[in-house]
């Protein structure tokens, strides 16, 4: 199958390159038995090429009971996952992801409408040392400034979804850049 050389190819040519540091193999799987069946063949593609970086599959649930998830947690070298919850809900999903021992990274988060932002989360998942990278940086052609759901020809909203900058350059919120340039946090021990 094309997409199993693919990940061949990629990952033989990249497995030691320092500018890699993490595999995510496959985004958001979920559904059928048949989507399973091509996690693993990713995972076990993945695995034969050798990289020195960690594999890892973000579930696309809090509800790791089912079978993608838990053979996503199973697989993985660290556990990467995306949550778009307020504050609460993102640390009821840290607690759940913790028992998993493993080092944790939230590889989506940051959704303004949704209750996910930079001034409630960032602090957080640092006193927790959990990597955290936002979806989104400038506005562009995939339109993430807008909520998931938007009808097309929708007004550009006022609150943002995702984002940072628009396609100038200047930032949606100076508030959030301030809130960045202000952020002095210690070093993890």
């Amino acid at each position: 199958m094309f997409f199993l050389r693919y990940t061949s190819d990629v990952i033989t040519r990249f497995g030691n390159d320092s500018r890699v540091a993490i595999w995510d193999l496959y985004n958001e799987p979920s559904g059928s038995p048949l989507v399973l069946q091509l996690l693993e063949q990713v995972y076990t593609t993945a695995v034969r090429a050798n990289p020195q970086q960690p594999l890892t599959s973000a579930p696309f649930t809090t509800d790791l009971s089912g079978a993608i998830p838990q053979f996503q947690i199973n697989s993985s070298d660290i556990i990467t996952f995306h949550n778009y919850a307020p504050l609460s809900g993102t640390m009821e999903n840290i607690v759940a992801l913790r028992q998993f021992n493993r080092p944790l990274i939230c590889s989506e988060y940051m959704a303004r409408s949704a209750g996910s932002t930079f001034h409630t989360h960032t602090k957080y998942y640092h006193a927790e040392k959990i990597g955290a990278i936002n979806w989104g940086l400038v506005a562009g052609k995939t339109q993430t400034y807008f909520p998931w759901g938007s009808k097309p020809n929708t007004p550009i909203p006022l609150v943002w979804f995702h984002d940072i900058f628009n396609n100038t350059g200047e930032p949606y919120s100076p508030y959030e850049i301030q809130f960045f340039k202000d952020l002095k946090l210690e070093r993890p021990s």
